[in-house]
């Protein structure tokens, strides 16, 4: 649970950290739109049961590991990108949340058909 606590407070200050002189609202929608893609993708890793752990450490749906977040965040200071690092990471966390419920719906389906 700390984990995401630490998730939360690094995504919050570097939303805060992002806005453009014009752009301030933008950002916050866009920092509060990264929350639950962050925490979705945690959430759907722990609590899909009948699916290996490893199905979601491959293709797309491993895309935005913590990991791989945290760098992007890295990445998005040393460059002074905030704004499209938060929306990068909107996008990518909310769109691999949908691709891994898809998949394991499929899969699970696959699953009870057989």
């Amino acid at each position: 649970m700390l984990d995401r606590h630490a998730d939360a407070l690094i995504i919050l200050g570097f939303t805060f950290w992002a806005p453009e002189p014009n752009g301030k609202v933008r950002s916050l929608f866009a920092g509060f739109l990264a929350l639950p893609g962050t925490f979705g993708v945690s959430y759907s890793r722990a609590r899909l049961d009948g699916i290996p752990r490893n199905f979601f450490d491959r293709g797309a749906v491993s895309l935005a590991t913590r990991d791989v977040r945290l760098l992007l965040i890295l990445l998005g200071s040393i460059l002074g990108r905030g704004f499209l690092t938060v929306v990068v990471l909107t996008s990518l966390t909310n769109m691999v949340v949908l691709l891994g419920l898809l998949a394991a719906r499929q899969a699970l389906s696959l699953k009870h058909s057989s």
